[in-house]
């Protein structure tokens, strides 16, 4: 099927200087396509869509215009083959700002993308092999992941040591993607039968305010921490759990799951 895009290309094709203002594109356009009322942005917002839409493709974009300062105000043209994409451009002119930038781009897609995957996770799978590992990872030990028993929320027991000092921890596991967990989860954590001084909430989603205040050390009380998305992303990152650093670079790409569920 032939696009604008496409017949906007094709007009500049036919124009030997392969460049045209916007407004000699839009008569040819206008009469091409029956349509006497054409706005200008029918250009250029076309020629815009189409260099993104390539561009997030991995494919180099096919005009140039004043939008990404290639061009003239007003003029649209035909992007050589051998003239260097924007970003490359930037990079090779001021790399010292370019490369932080990138580097912090593709750990936000990673990032994202991890997100995500947490999110898509079997239930079973989140309170199972992943709590064990995000447990592991933030330096708690002898994880035991219990049985699905009406046990009043507890889905993990393990020990933590700081120092000297070590104590006995029970864990809940809130897999909720839409739901923020809120203060009741901290009070059954809190009320939960047994001689372990520390709670430990972990969820896929975040806490409400109200959760968080709840959670606040009280005298006499068992402790209460939680653990929300972005400590576990950020913990993912600093663990190399369902991401892995390039090679030579600062950046991180995400791989999923898959890779860990051996040993």
């Amino acid at each position: 099927m032939t696009t604008r895009a496409d017949r906007i290309f094709r007009i500049l094709e036919e124009d030997g200087a392969r460049r045209m203002k916007v407004a000699g594109i839009l008569a040819k356009l206008s009469e091409e396509e029956d349509a006497p009322d054409l706005h200008p942005s029918a250009v250029t917002t076309v020629v815009r869509w189409d260099n993104q839409s390539k561009d997030a493709r991995g494919q180099t974009p096919r005009f140039n215009h004043s939008g990404d300062g290639t061009e003239d105000r007003g003029y649209i043209s035909i992007r050589e083959k051998n003239e260097s994409v924007k970003s490359i451009k930037a990079i090779t002119e001021d790399y010292q700002k370019s490369i932080p930038e990138i580097i912090e781009k593709a750990n936000s897609d990673a990032k994202s993308k991890l997100r995500n995957a947490i999110s898509n996770l079997p239930w079973q799978e989140f309170e199972d092999n992943f709590l064990e590992q995000i447990l592991d990872a933030l330096g708690f030990s002898s994880i035991q992941i219990t049985k699905r028993t009406r046990d009043g929320g507890k889905d993990a027991e393990c020990a933590y040591k700081r120092g000297l000092v070590s104590s006995k921890t029970i864990v809940s596991a809130k897999h909720w993607k839409v739901k923020k967990v809120g203060p009741e989860e901290v009070q059954r954590l809190r009320g939960l039968k047994g001689d372990t001084d520390t709670g430990v909430i972990v969820t896929s989603n975040s806490f409400s305010s109200e959760a968080i205040k709840e959670a606040e050390p009280s005298q006499n009380q068992r402790s209460i921490v939680l653990i929300d998305i972005d400590i576990i992303v950020d913990t993912c990152f600093a663990k190399g759990i369902g991401v892995e650093k390039v090679p030579l670079q600062s950046f991180y790409k995400f791989k999923g799951f898959n890779d860990d569920a051996e040993g």
